[in-house]
């Protein structure tokens, strides 16, 4: 599975930080995450959300429901 078929997944990181954030958009070098906690969108860099994949610091939520416009 690549980063682009989890757009709209939602992950809860690892303890003891505990941030629940949704992607929305997977670009060639970042990704766009909202911050459920902050309520804000927030640009990682793509390498660091694989490596947290392939670690599996994240817990996969699911799928994310549409934003309403």
């Amino acid at each position: 599975m690549t980063l682009a078929h989890l757009e709209r997944a939602r992950f809860r990181t690892a303890p003891p930080f505990d941030i629940t954030f949704t992607i929305l958009r997977v670009r060639p070098r970042t990704v766009l995450i909202y911050d459920e906690q902050q309520q804000r969108e927030r640009v990682l860099p793509r390498a660091v959300v694989e490596r947290a994949l392939q670690e599996k610091q994240l817990v996969y939520l699911g799928q994310a429901r549409r934003r309403s416009a």
